[in-house]
């Protein structure tokens, strides 16, 4: 995962009314796991891909005025945070994407 932005809300708002508004349907809360970063403790959202990229986006469980965003690259990355971490934003850094393709799976010699 990768650490993108944070964004600062003008008002307090509820995730779901938040996506409402953008019209970024559909959207889900990601699990029930709740993730301690910098201190506080955030629940993560999914919304449909922007520009072909999939991103999540951590709101805290009070006092809701930002979220901060996060690219991934698998759907599951999520799975391995630890709910009992204090995470820095800095701990999100982005391996590379890599794309497999159908004949990467076989060895290329073997179809000459």
């Amino acid at each position: 995962m990768r650490y993108v932005k944070t964004v600062h809300l003008k008002e307090h708002i509820r995730p779901a009314q938040y996506f409402y508004s953008l019209h970024l349907v559909p959207f889900r809360k990601v699990s029930s796991k709740r993730i301690n970063i910098e201190g506080i403790i955030y629940n993560l959202w999914s919304f449909p891909p922007v520009k072909k990229k999939d991103y999540l986006a951590a709101f805290p469980l009070e006092k809701i005025d930002h979220f901060i965003v996060l690219e991934y690259t698998d759907p599951y990355q999520y799975l391995a945070l630890s709910s009992k971490k204090v995470y820095k934003r800095t701990d999100f850094k982005m391996e590379t994407r890599r794309v497999e393709y159908i004949f990467d799976r076989w060895n290329y010699d073997e179809w000459k």
